[in-house]
């Protein structure tokens, strides 16, 4: 399936369907193995978003040797996702964890919402005036910045993560920025 020449898509074309609307993805295994290091929990309000990225700077720091480039684009990434539990949960809280896996060179932030729907990627349109705001945009982020990401169920809702390496191992040439295995 081709997407409209028009449309820029978080999603590939095997993730949309006949009329170019994106399928959610499936179930992906769990976030990379590793320890959780940190947990936060706040309320789903917008106006905690600030706490979230000082979390995640801070606990990325203390717990890792990511360079700064690396915990720069992981609190932006981390703001996108918490932004969208937000836009999609309508109450009750969310948990934002770091799990660090230092053997393996990555980190891994989680974040956990009541909301049990699977994340859905935004396809937006050339043209639309409905396409003309700035949502729509953080998954295609997460996409392109993460070396991984996914989602799974949770008890009461889902987990969407990512995860970034925090260097290469010494005397090894530097990781891939991403693997297409969801490509």
């Amino acid at each position: 399936m081709e997407l409209p020449s028009t449309c820029t898509a978080a999603v590939t074309a095997d993730e949309a369907d006949a009329r170019g609307a994106p399928v959610p993805r499936a179930p992906a295994a769990p976030a990379p193995p590793g320890q959780v290091v940190a947990e936060l929990r706040v309320p789903a309000d917008g106006s905690r978003a600030h706490a979230v990225r000082r979390f995640v700077r801070e606990q990325l720091l203390h717990h890792t040797s990511a360079p700064d480039h690396t915990v720069d684009d992981a609190v932006l990434l981390a703001n996108e996702l918490f932004t969208n539990a937000v836009r999609h949960t309508p109450a009750g809280h969310i948990a934002v964890r770091l799990v660090h896996d230092p053997r393996h060179r990555t980190f891994a932030v989680l974040v956990d919402d009541p909301d049990p729907r699977p994340p859905a990627p935004a396809i937006r349109c050339a043209g639309n005036d409905a396409d003309a705001g700035e949502s729509g945009r953080g998954l295609a982020l997460v996409a392109g910045f993460a070396l991984d990401w996914g989602w799974h169920p949770s008890g009461t809702g889902k987990s969407v993560w990512f995860a970034m390496s925090t260097g290469p191992e010494p005397g090894q040439p530097p990781p891939h920025q991403r693997k297409d295995s969801h490509a």
